[in-house]
């Protein structure tokens, strides 16, 4: 009789971890699914180098390497959609559509970079025309900067405008066109002409294919370039990221006007303005001329989750100015 007793209380105890497990109770839960945005991205930093991004938004920590630097320290939160590599900092970024848009500080400045996760590995997947902006870096030379259209074919080349004149690709002189052929190897492609081959990924972010290069050129310069697809017009917003002034700018393109407010290294806040201007005639119109009355020129390019500006071709002011932002 005890021993019936004894099967029963333990059939019964059996039946109610069974009915319990199955309504979810206990204290042991599914396991939580690690943050989307954690792992390793691509970066092509304005200083013309490329490094690797790893995050890990679970344990708060990131780690960049790559060109003679390994670093890593903790995320620090400055709003909802912005992070510090450290707190207090101007070395800030934001994440969007497998891509992180912000800046670090390589070497002696904090310097603007670009980081997707997701590339392009066909030349079928790159075809199309894009507005480029360039700086180039030399260590024997003034910095200075680029503007000019090109578009890669479905042939397996990059046509790029050479000229004086922003002209949109299809309107460029002959013989200011320089016609490189591409080769795929993965994620990269090379670009190679007669005066050699440079390295280049496209990007997916979002529905965008966005050209980026960081890499040597001729003699001891370097370039860092951004190209967007090309667009009918330019689209007006406010946009925040790094500048290579090392500060973190946030730029209102209003139709006729910009506003740069920055916050700088130190601490204290800069503020900029001037008038915009929507390219026409020959040149693309999904690109802008900045006139601030104090720095110069400037153009802009956007794409829908990325806005770059820099100085025109020889500014005296800020001559390779670069800025690279996230619109809000």
């Amino acid at each position: 009789m005890i021993q019936t007793f004894h099967r029963l209380r333990h059939a019964a105890a059996l039946a109610l971890a069974i009915l319990v497990a199955g309504c979810g109770g206990g204290s042991d839960g599914p396991a939580t699914p690690p943050d989307a945005r954690n792992g390793s991205y691509q970066v092509f930093a304005a200083n013309a180098q490329r490094y690797t991004l790893n995050l890990d938004f679970d344990a708060r920590t990131w780690r960049m390497n790559g060109a003679g630097i390994d670093q890593s320290g903790s995320i620090a939160t400055v709003d909802g959609g912005m992070f510090a590599f450290q707190a207090g900092s101007t070395a800030r970024f934001q994440h969007v559509q497998d891509t992180v848009i912000g800046g670090f500080r390589f070497g002696d400045t904090v310097q603007p970079f670009v980081a997707p996760r997701r590339f392009a590995n066909t030349v079928a997947d790159t075809v199309g025309e894009y507005h480029f902006l360039s700086v180039v870096l030399d260590p024997a030379a003034p910095s200075n900067t680029l503007i000019f259209t090109g578009e890669i074919t479905t042939g397996g080349t990059l046509r790029t405008c050479s000229d004086s004149t922003i002209f949109v690709i299809a309107l460029c002189p002959a013989g200011s066109v320089v016609t490189h052929t591409l080769a795929v190897n993965g994620d990269d492609f090379g670009a190679t002409t007669s005066a050699g081959t440079f390295p280049f990924r496209v990007a997916r972010i979002g529905s965008d294919k966005v050209f980026l290069r960081a890499s040597g050129s001729s003699g001891t310069s370097r370039r860092f370039t951004v190209g967007v697809p090309a667009q009918p017009s330019y689209t007006r917003g406010q946009f925040r990221g790094a500048n290579s002034l090392g500060q973190w700018a946030t730029t209102q393109m209003a139709a006729s006007t910009f506003t740069t407010t920055a916050l700088a290294a130190n601490g204290g806040t800069v503020t900029r303005s001037g008038n915009l201007q929507q390219l026409s005639g020959n040149s693309p119109a999904g690109m802008v001329s900045l006139t601030d009355p104090n720095l110069g020129f400037f153009f802009s390019i956007r794409a829908m989750h990325l806005n770059v500006t820099v100085a025109a071709r020889n500014n005296p002011n800020v001559p390779g100015y670069v800025e690279v932002g996230k619109p809000d």
